[in-house]
């Protein structure tokens, strides 16, 4: 009878099955990564509207009490995460940071909160009324603030600009 070996089943993977579960998990990777990338992106925006309004409400608190805005944060009855570090701005992590910001003439306050440099809100204290700001360049941050209703607007400073309802 000669030789068994020839009839023995052979055990693994040839290279062309390996190589084609490879390319099914890339293909599979390369739809999965943006909605993923989109969905942490989303979360992260809405905290920064969290920090944003807890800023705007302390500082209309401040305001009523005082009748004038604040100067310095650590006058306001807050309390974010992270550290002052100016008279303006706190630094929640190395990722996020916020702030609050006076029109030229003086007239009026907004807050913003930034995540990585790539999208922004910004609420106005008096009105309410707030932006989703994403870099012109980062088509996902954009898409983004269209998810949150945001209306495009003009661009400012390189950011693409969008009312929030």
């Amino acid at each position: 009878m000669g030789n068994n070996n020839y009839y023995k089943k052979k055990k693994g993977f040839t290279l062309v099955e390996i190589l084609v579960v490879v390319l099914i998990v890339g293909i599979l990777a390369s739809i999965a990564v943006p909605g993923y990338q989109r969905a942490v992106l989303k979360a992260e925006f809405s905290k920064l509207q969290v920090m944003a309004k807890a800023l705007a409400d302390a500082e209309t608190t401040y305001q009523l009490a005082n009748g004038a805005y604040v100067t310095n944060l650590e006058a306001l009855d807050l309390s974010l995460p992270g550290r002052i570090i100016s008279s303006t701005a706190i630094q929640i992590d190395n990722q996020r940071k916020c702030g609050l910001w006076q029109n030229e003439a003086k007239t009026a306050f907004v807050t913003s909160c930034t995540f990585k440099s790539r999208i922004q809100y910004v609420r106005s204290v008096a009105s309410g009324n707030g932006e989703c700001r994403a870099k012109k360049t980062d088509s996902v941050a954009m898409a983004v603030c269209e998810g949150f209703g945001g209306k495009k607007g003009g661009l400012y400073d390189g950011w693409q600009v969008y009312k929030i309802p």
